[in-house]
């Protein structure tokens, strides 16, 4: 009657261990290094910029998904000024890097330049 719930139980534990593995990375800042993972370009409507602990920048894609990204206030002004709802062009990176508030490794879209589309 042992083996019967033992052996279950093992394959169980088993395949759990093997699909949660690949999901997880750096738990620590040594083993979280600042890089680039890849790099990207979208297009959109331009919803602004919102500031809290970090600041996020909006876009609204053509399929209508909204998709935002960390970004300098700064340097979102300065690429397409004040205001929102102008067509844009976003190049951004996907960064891997230490998050001090949350205390683990983060990946997130990051800002790089951006450009005003014409309508």
């Amino acid at each position: 009657m042992r083996k019967k719930f033992l052996y279950p139980t093992l394959v169980l534990a088993l395949a759990c261990g093997l699909f949660t593995a690949p999901c997880t990375f750096a738990a620590t800042r040594s083993t979280c290094p600042k890089k680039v993972l890849d790099t990207g370009t979208i297009e959109g409507i331009f919803l602004g910029v919102e500031c809290g602990d970090f600041c996020h920048a909006g876009v609204k894609l053509a399929n209508g998904e909204e998709f935002y990204l960390l970004a300098s206030e700064e340097a979102v002004k300065k690429a397409f000024g004040a205001g929102t709802g102008q067509r844009v062009s976003i190049q951004y990176q996907l960064e891997q890097f230490w998050n001090e508030f949350a205390g683990d490794c983060d990946r997130t879209e990051v800002f790089v330049s951006g450009k005003k589309l014409a309508k």
